[in-house]
């Protein structure tokens, strides 16, 4: 997902506004998580586009969600079930699907549907 993310922030910067590269790249250095990367860089961004509701309606429901379960697996050393691990994949495609689609690149992952 942070690395969705970070194609999104790419794309909105270097692509559409034309900001150089290493300037971009080091924001996304210096912004550490999916959780500053999407909630501190791309939402406000992305503030001024139509789809800038949903993108916050799709942290709640697809991408804090996983953020929650990495963060306890990988900073905490937890486990997780199964059914667990299969939630996260399902909130990592929503959110990738959604993300990807703002840049026509969402018909690219259906193949991997469930």
């Amino acid at each position: 997902m942070e690395l969705a993310v970070n194609f999104a922030v790419r794309q909105e910067l270097v692509i559409e506004r034309e900001l150089p590269l290493p300037f971009v790249d080091g924001l996304l250095k210096s912004t550490n998580g999916v959780r500053n990367k999407y909630q501190n860089l791309f939402l406000p961004i992305m503030a001024e586009y139509e789809e800038f509701d949903a993108l916050k309606r799709l942290w709640k429901t697809h991408i804090e969600p996983i953020n929650k379960q990495r963060n306890a697996v990988a900073h905490s050393g937890e486990f997780r079930s199964r059914s667990a691990a299969e939630k996260v994949m399902i909130d990592t495609y929503g959110g990738l699907l959604e993300i990807m689609k703002l840049y026509d690149l969402g018909d690219e992952l259906e193949q991997f549907q469930k």
